[in-house]
Parts: structure tokens; C-alpha cells; sequence
């Protein structure tokens, strides 16, 4: 009976590895695989409402994208890109920015940004603020945010 139970109990602690084995490695975050870098936002008037948060990206893991971004410094953050409808250059809201593995994302003026809508106080140029990043696997990365002046780009 002991030897049956030593078998029971090898067999058991065998399977028990092999699962382990088996089993896939816990995936690391997002937040801790995205590099950023030129991170800024755009220093406004006071009596402007708006402003913008501007960066590069660069994925070191699998494909994944920028779902949603948060400060304290704006009533509203969302994810924008502008696109010429016949021939006018219009803001639009996108729902998420891809981020290849392996590539560069870079959020500019006249091209993928971060709006701040509804400013709590103005931005101005020598102070900073947080930027929280979300990412599509919930991980998220803050950030200390420049302002700085940034003229828009030709044309606008």
C-alpha cells in the first residue's frame, strides 16, 4: 500500500511540474515595454481652453496601442489626429493609437496628439504636470510633462 501511495504521490508531484512547465510565463506590461521620449505639451494664453501633449513612442514587446490618457490639468483627455477633409485640416477623436512592435509613434503638432480640453488653469511655459498613459492591457505609465512654446506647423 506504501509503494502504491509513493507512485500516487510521484505521479502527482510530476504533473504538478510538467503544468508548471506547461503553464505560460505571466505577458509584461505594456507600460513597462514602451519607451517615451520628446514628451511636451504646448504652453497656451490664459484665456485658452484647449491645449495638446505631444511625445514618441517606442514598443520593445508584442503589437499594442494607447487606449486612453489622463491629467489633472484638463476637464477631458483624449486621443486626436488630424486628417484633411477636402482640403481643411480638421481635428478628429480616435479611439486608440496603434503601437507596433519594434516602431516609433510619434505624437506632433499636425498629426497623432493628446488633447487637453478644458483647461483648469493655464499652461504655462518652465512648469510641468502628470500624464498618465493607458495602455489596450490596462497597464499604465505616468509621466512629467514639460510645457514649453510649440508652434504649429506650417500652414495652420
Amino acid at each position: 500500500m506504501r509503494v502504491f501511495a509513493s507512485l500516487l504521490l510521484s505521479a502527482a508531484v510530476g504533473l504538478t511540474s510538467a503544468a508548471a512547465l506547461a503553464a505560460p510565463a505571466e505577458a509584461t506590461p505594456a507600460a513597462e515595454q514602451i519607451t517615451v521620449t520628446a514628451v511636451r505639451a504646448r504652453a497656451m494664453p490664459p484665456a485658452a481652453p484647449n491645449s495638446a501633449a505631444f511625445m514618441t513612442l517606442v514598443n520593445a514587446g508584442p503589437a499594442t496601442a494607447l487606449v486612453a490618457a489622463h491629467a489633472k490639468v484638463s476637464k477631458a483627455v483624449e486621443l486626436h489626429t488630424h486628417t484633411n477633409v477636402d482640403g481643411v485640416m480638421q481635428m478628429r477623436r480616435v479611439p486608440k493609437i496603434p503601437l507596433p512592435t519594434k516602431e516609433e509613434v510619434v505624437l506632433k503638432p499636425g498629426g497623432l496628439h493628446i488633447m487637453l480640453i478644458g483647461l483648469v488653469a493655464p499652461l504655462e511655459v518652465g512648469k510641468s504636470f502628470e500624464l498618465t498613459l493607458e495602455f489596450e492591457d490596462g497597464s499604465k505609465k505616468t509621466l512629467t510633462v514639460p510645457v514649453q512654446e510649440i508652434l504649429p506647423p506650417h500652414g495652420h
